[in-house]
């Protein structure tokens, strides 16, 4: 079936598909959001279908026992198979070589869209073999990428190994290293699978003008530029180089020849709804400052009862009814008052890349250098045992409800992230919507998202200098606290709200290819 991509003005939608194999995780957010956004446009229908996990305003591939189990075998044969690859078991669900996957041609969502937006499909969902499928389509595809994987021999994240940036192999993932090992002959598979884009692309165009530019059918967005940068170094283009056809302020031109096409990549963050994470209870100022912004309709901002003098502006008592209806999230009563509060937040907490030690590590350099009024809150699965903190603190582990999640950003004072590695993180974008300074490393994408005017950056695995910056920040005045804040809510509105997210990525779908 011919793809029929047409302007949003077209009275016949434009049918968008996300794929994503799990209900869970930042990639599934961040494609929910961006689903919901573009159906709010005009000409344009989205769908989002994920292939297993928990119900909800998606579609669920394993919507039945029988699917369920079939899901959880095919990810299963696969990690089976990788057994005989793997270096240890620590590394596991840090490589896949996509072996397995769905014929996604028997989905009858899959016959409906006329784009294919993938997100993250691993996990059985999507093979190599899956791919190829799909690039020998007619359907334009979009890539969003949230780790390195479409980019490498089978990791999501190199930690440090630069063998990608000529052909992988030699992987300190793998048992057996070496120049042909499983890195290497996936890193090949995968060049062959995007010859096969600029290939089928070219064929499209053959009978065009010379003068024409050419679109591939392929196009791959990172969400932050370090990630954009990070995959333009892949020596998965061989010789025909990936040209940056986007940046954070739209879309622009390259300085590949016409006729030399590539495939591109666009920059563009992930979106949020700045309509639900935003401050609990601002300043007057700020009041004004939403309204303009579109952000008015929260009784919060309409009923602020506190002053700019007030010593915490995201008090317990302030906030709204939990989910439950009987209050704040329980935890979250334990709290101190007028005592500051910092935030930590990691899937697990003995996630050495998540670095839970270094933020251990500030607290400790902050009460030794004189700061007692602090506490910490702790969102993340504790497999560590005791925190060993020395400050009051309350450990939430894994918070799976939005509202929660959102009471607990409105709770504290620093978003604190102290990671090894990151893309472009969602616990930021939420924290500056909700007026929430961040502290963290200088590290993959972080330096896009904080800068001196919403938080505060140090070197990798420099705690002493986050020490010295989060404490300056403990001491300000409270003037000088909202003038951060207002900072942080103003960046995430101008770079992160789902509508502007979803208006660039139209962009992208109505390329004619």
């Amino acid at each position: 079936m011919e793809p029929h991509l047409v302007s949003p003005e077209s009275k016949i939608p434009m049918r968008i598909l996300h794929l994503n194999a799990s209900s869970s995780g930042g990639a599934f957010v961040a494609a929910q959001r961006l689903s919901e956004a573009l159906n709010h446009m005009e000409g344009v229908d989205s769908r989002h279908l994920v292939f297993e996990g928990s119900g909800g305003d998606f579609s669920l591939w394993a919507d039945s026992w029988f699917k369920q189990a079939l899901a959880f075998g095919m990810h299963a044969i696969e990690k089976l198979d990788f057994l005989r690859f793997e270096k240890d078991k620590t590394i596991r669900f840090a490589f896949s070589h996509g072996n397995i996957g769905l014929s996604l041609e028997t989905v009858k969502l899959f016959n409906w869209a006329d784009v294919i937006h993938l997100h993250w499909i691993n996990k059985g969902f999507i093979s190599l073999d899956g791919i190829e499928r799909l690039l020998n389509s007619q359907k334009k595809i979009v890539w969003t990428c949230h780790d390195l994987w479409p980019f490498t021999g089978g990791c999501y994240h190199p930690r440090g190994c630069d063998h990608f940036q000529l052909a992988c192999g030699n992987c300190h993932y793998l048992r057996n290293p070496s120049l042909g090992d499983l890195s290497a002959r996936v890193f090949k598979r995968k060049q062959a699978l995007y010859q096969i884009a600029v290939q089928r692309s070219l064929t499209d165009k053959s009978k065009d003008s010379a003068d024409r530019s050419w679109v591939s059918c392929l196009h791959f967005v990172a969400p932050s530029r370090w990630l954009g940068d990070q995959a333009k170094s892949s020596g998965i283009w061989g010789t025909n180089p990936l040209g940056l056809q986007s940046d954070l302020d739209g879309i622009v031109e390259t300085g590949v020849p016409k006729r030399n096409l590539t495939i591109p990549i666009s920059i563009i963050p992930n979106p949020i709804d700045t309509n639900y994470f935003y401050p609990s209870l601002a300043p007057k100022i700020w009041a004004s400052n939403l309204s303009h912004a579109g952000n008015s309709s929260h009784p919060e901002n309409s009923a602020v009862k506190q002053s700019l003098e007030s010593k915490h502006l995201l008090s317990a008592e302030a906030s709204p009814l939990s989910e439950s209806g009987t209050g704040i999230f329980q935890p979250l009563s334990f709290l101190k008052s007028n005592c500051a509060t910092l935030l930590f937040v990691a899937g697990n907490l003995g996630n050495e890349a998540k670095g839970f030690s270094a933020f251990r590590q500030l607290c400790v350099g902050l009460h030794s250098a004189g700061h007692i009024d602090f506490q910490a809150l702790v969102v993340g699965e504790n497999r560590i045992g005791d925190l060993n903190l020395p400050c009051h603190h309350i450990a939430l582990g894994f918070i799976a409800n939005s509202n929660h999640m959102r009471e607990v950003y409105w709770h504290s004072d620093v978003f604190v992230i102290t990671s090894k590695e990151e893309n472009l993180p969602t616990t930021i974008m939420e924290s500056l919507a909700c007026g929430l300074p961040v502290a963290g490393f200088n590290v993959g994408g972080i330096p896009e998202m904080v800068d001196a005017k919403t938080g505060f950056l140090a070197d990798s695995g420099d705690v002493n200098s986050l020490v010295l910056q989060v404490g300056k920040y403990l001491n300000y005045s409270q003037s000088e606290k909202n003038t951060m804040r207002e900072a942080a809510r103003a960046f995430a509105l101008e770079s992160y709200a789902a509508s502007r997210v979803a208006s660039r990525y139209l962009q992208i779908y109505t390329q004619q290819f």
